[in-house]
């Protein structure tokens, strides 16, 4: 019994975290559940301001607020997509610095907190520091924009589902390149509602 409220903002793109609400929908229909799209700042706010209890988002954990806590729902590899054409989709050997002359699309992050961040923070440390860098609202928007031949980018493996013809994916070797999605909530949430949703979606965990 109980209500819950649940922010997210491109996440239910992810595989599995449909088949999780799915699931708890069916499993639990005594227990209210509410869905807010929300961008991750947003999702900040709201979960400081009790209007929400629990987000999911690619966070940069550094920009955290003190208050609120991740938990690693699932985790993906980061790979690169370029259009089918590139030089890159016949001839890339991993290098990512290889690819500073290169144009990227990437999400906008202007809070700095988000997938974007994340994803550039560890190019750097593979001495990749894109200098030309198209920014767009929506993930939706980047596979067409590199079918199109704008650019190339690096995104989570797992929303390569929004992929389409003329797109080549291609692996990256370096082990640490890869995104969490959080489950992110209040550090001191007690909600039997909220904790019993942890546990199921523990249960997911990929």
């Amino acid at each position: 019994m109980g209500e819950i409220t649940i922010g997210y903002h491109s996440a239910l793109l992810e595989a599995n975290l449909p088949q999780l609400m799915r699931h708890y929908f069916g499993a639990y229909p005594e227990v209210k559940v509410t869905l807010l799209d929300a961008r991750i700042q947003a999702q900040f706010d709201l979960l400081l301001e009790g209007k929400i209890d629990i987000g999911f988002a690619r966070i940069f954990k550094d920009h955290l607020p003190d208050r609120l806590r991740t938990h690693c729902f699932s985790l993906s590899r980061l790979v690169l997509l370029t259009p089918d054409n590139h030089a890159l989709a016949r001839d890339f050997n991993g290098d990512l610095a290889s690819l500073r002359q290169e144009k990227f699309i990437f999400l906008e992050d202007p809070a700095g907190i988000g997938l974007t961040s994340h994803i550039l923070q560890l190019c750097r440390q593979y001495q990749l520091h894109p200098a030309n860098i198209m920014y767009v609202p929506s993930l939706m928007s980047i596979p067409g924009l590199i079918a199109a031949g704008i650019g190339i980018s690096i995104l989570p493996e797992t929303l390569t589902q929004l992929s389409m013809p003329g797109i080549r994916t291609l692996q990256l070797k370096q082990p640490d390149m890869q995104s969490e999605l959080s489950l992110i909530t209040r550090v001191d949430e007690r909600s039997r509602a909220v904790m019993h949703f942890l546990e199921e979606a523990g249960n997911w965990l990929k």
